[in-house]
């Protein structure tokens, strides 16, 4: 027997040149016959007795042999994509589904492990017998390339995120959307005071009594800029989640495949928490660690929650097969961000001065619609680049930057920011 292997990276150009997605390696043997006359009786002309030649060719978990007689050639074709795809229409399957079938990216490039196995007989008579001491077989490993193209019913090339199809006539479109943003300019440029449309971080014009907070100290308490800064960064948090389950990942899964069953049940289960947050109201305020702050802990435990959740369902195998697991992980995912909620409000009404309610809650539910649309257009535009898991891992970046904010704050002077720092006045 002979083993060897071989690597694709020595025909990479090749490879990538032909589509990039290898579906099977062929190993081509021929072989003839070599028995020679063994003994002084035989006439040379005795029929000589056939050898098995064995071929195996083994990649990861793919694995195939094929064995036939000597002379001639044969090959061994192994491949593990499924053929009967390329042919006819395909019914009952999603793209990803057909594309799981036909692709397998670097699961299918690197390393292919050969062997050849000869199994020698020779002529063996009762007067005369051959001598065979192997074949010599030639061989040749060839890689099977394949580059294809899922079309819809219409022969057009599908899109991982296309949901339907239509589209508005212009005079429509037109009708509703131009009056609109006259109306949001006409206000934004006539009325912007009235409105308070102006960000601003300086303290508001009222009179400040003996006693009241202004705008120069570190805590929330002491500065404008900061509770505004904060309470709006919080805001941002909870409007990522919200926007991502309710738009790119009901839209990723429709696209996949799931039913409105299926839909129904994760929405179900995403927005769930949300309607008994009130819940969360008399927890905060009976546990509270005061020289940490009296809000900060709980915001820290529930995007730490958050965070741990969105790794959590980076590890589910396949989502629109694993429906029950995620919105499993989608309810406590919103049992978290719905603490949030709760903790940041709570926040809110502790630290805002009574002439700041109004602005400030204008900018955190800009903050928070802010958030939505990160969560569904922003992560929904780029999913089709970085994939569904690509989206659940920016979001984790993102809230860990803004779980910076809280983590570093302090709600009032002599509160620490850990429980080993020394109390700051």
């Amino acid at each position: 027997a002979v083993d060897w292997t071989v690597e694709s990276s020595g025909v990479a150009d090749a490879v990538e040149a032909a589509g990039g997605n290898v579906v099977g390696v062929v190993l081509t043997m021929s072989y003839g016959e070599d028995e020679s006359s063994g003994g002084p009786v035989c006439t040379g002309g005795e029929a000589n007795a056939p050898d098995t030649i064995t071929g195996s060719s083994t990649k990861g978990e793919w694995t195939l042999s094929v064995s036939d007689e000597n002379p001639g050639s044969h090959n061994v074709n192994l491949t593990w994509h499924n053929a009967s795809l390329l042919s006819g229409v395909i019914d009952g399957l999603t793209q990803t589904e057909i594309e799981s079938q036909l692709a397998f990216g670097e699961a299918a490039l690197g390393t292919y492990n050969l062997s050849v196995t000869v199994n020698a007989e020779a002529f063996n008579g009762a007067l005369c017998s051959n001598n065979d001491d192997g074949e010599e077989v030639a061989t040749t490993v060839s890689l099977l390339v394949l580059d294809f193209t899922v079309l819809n019913e219409n022969g057009d090339e599908t899109s991982s995120l296309t949901v339907g199809d239509g589209s508005i006539p212009l005079f429509l479109f037109a009708g509703w959307v131009f009056p609109v943003v006259g109306v949001i300019a006409f206000v934004s440029i006539n009325h912007r005071e009235r409105f308070q449309l102006d960000l601003t971080f300086s303290e508001p014009d009222t009179e400040v009594v003996e006693g009241e907070s202004t705008s120069d100290g570190e805590t929330l308490v002491d500065s404008y800029r900061a509770r505004v800064i904060t309470l709006s960064a919080l805001y941002v948090a909870q409007g990522v989640p919200w926007g991502f389950i309710t738009v790119t990942m009901v839209t990723f899964l429709a696209a996949e495949g799931a039913d409105a069953g299926d839909l129904a049940f994760l929405l179900t289960l995403g927005t769930l928490p949300w309607s008994f947050k009130f819940l969360w109201g008399p927890v905060i305020d009976f546990f509270q660690v005061p020289e940490l702050g009296r809000r900060r802990p709980w915001i820290l435990i529930a995007q730490t929650g958050m965070i741990t959740l969105l790794i959590t369902m980076l590890m589910v195998p396949n989502l629109v097969e694993n429906i029950p697991l995620l919105g499993l992980l989608f309810f406590f995912y919103n049992v978290f961000t719905a603490l949030q909620d709760v903790s940041t409000d709570a926040l809110a009404v502790d630290v805002l001065q009574s002439h700041e309610f109004e602005r400030v809650n204008s900018y955190m539910f800009t903050a928070k619609s802010l958030g939505g649309v990160i969560g569904g257009a922003g992560l929904g535009t780029i999913i089709g680049t970085v994939g569904i898991r690509g989206a659940f891992l920016i979001q984790i970046p993102i809230l860990v930057l803004i779980m910076m904010v809280p983590l570093f704050m302090r709600e009032r002077p002599g509160e620490k920011r850990f429980p080993w720092d020394d109390v700051e006045s």
